[in-house]
């Protein structure tokens, strides 16, 4: 769906923000301008290795959020059952509600 779709990209937006602007990863604390366009064709600011390294890093962000996601939806998979029920039902879902559900 575009709703994931959105997410996906925020989450990658997030993940370079942590690598290339934060220094958040192995490639040392340093900040990396991401290229665009023209400039990113004509003129890299980093090495293959460095690129591949700080491309590493974010992946590696990704996969690490994929898989706590994962585990959560996985530990409260009856619990978002009984939320998409009520919410097939209902349609809609209040604070109180959706406490009662939990």
């Amino acid at each position: 769906t575009s709703g994931a779709a959105n997410d996906l990209k925020v989450a990658t937006q997030l993940a370079e923000e942590m690598v290339l602007r934060l220094g958040m990863s192995d490639t040392g604390l340093r900040v990396f301008n991401k290229p665009e366009g023209y400039e990113a064709m004509v003129a890299p600011r980093t090495g293959q290795r460095t690129f591949e390294a700080l491309d590493h890093a974010i992946k590696q962000i990704l996969d690490e959020c994929y898989a706590e996601a994962k585990r959560i939806v996985d530990a409260k998979r009856e619990t978002m059952q009984r939320v998409t029920d009520y919410l097939l039902q209902q349609e809609t879902l209040s604070r109180e509600e959706f406490l009662a559900l939990m």
